[in-house]
């Protein structure tokens, strides 16, 4: 119940912020940044740049709702909402966070927009680690499976999600770290992580 009402929350603060800042902000609002610094490079025009990440929160608001009353009678959803719903709410907000910061740099508020990069992808890795073992698989809920094929799923799920929580973590915490260097970090990182996930798949295939 109470992802429901953030998620709710956050599609309703969205479009409360656009039309809050679409009085002051220019005609045409920066919509590409490059460099380590921020650097806009490309412009667009502000009634597209305002409310497009709102439509976009509302459109998967409302595909989540669709696929929840087309499988609300499937008898294996109910275990797999819960984690549904982490998704979804993630990806909500991650829209909210751009959002904010895109119309914050429209009006000139002085920082470095691509933050926004290591914060999304921290958020995204630790979300799916909390997510991945929700979605363990009994032979029940799908029997074209084999048996090895579950075990083998189960047997991988678990790490890999605690993988990508030490990942997502570090990520985070690469934001504090001073230009250029915040970049060059969030990479390495971000190549060490899914090669320590790779490689555990590879392992678990390789003793199955």
């Amino acid at each position: 119940m109470m992802k429901k009402l953030v998620s709710w929350l956050l599609l309703f603060m969205a479009f409360g912020v656009s039309i809050y800042f679409y009085p002051i902000v220019p005609s045409s609002i920066p919509s590409q940044f490059a460099d380590a610094n921020g650097t806009a490079t490309g412009y667009g025009r502000k009634e597209i740049i305002v409310f497009l990440l709102p439509v976009v929160m509302l459109l998967i608001q409302f595909q989540f709702l669709f696929i929840k009353r087309l499988k609300k009678n499937v008898s294996y959803f109910k275990r797999y909402e819960k984690g549904l719903e982490s998704i979804f709410l993630t990806l909500l907000f991650l829209l909210f966070t751009v959002h904010g910061a895109i119309l914050l740099k429209a009006i000139n508020v002085s920082f470095n927009i691509l933050l926004v990069v290591p914060i999304s992808v921290g958020i995204i890795f630790i979300a799916a680690g909390n997510t991945l073992p929700r979605f363990l698989v009994h032979e029940q809920q799908n029997p074209l499976l084999s048996e090895r094929s579950h075990t083998l799923w189960n047997r991988v799920a678990r790490p890999v999600s605690h993988r990508f929580m030490i990942g997502g973590l570090i990520i985070l915490l690469c934001g504090l770290i001073p230009n250029p260097f915040m970049i060059v970090s969030f990479f390495t990182v971000l190549a060490l992580t899914f090669a320590a996930i790779i490689l555990h798949i590879y392992r678990a295939f390789e003793h199955a």
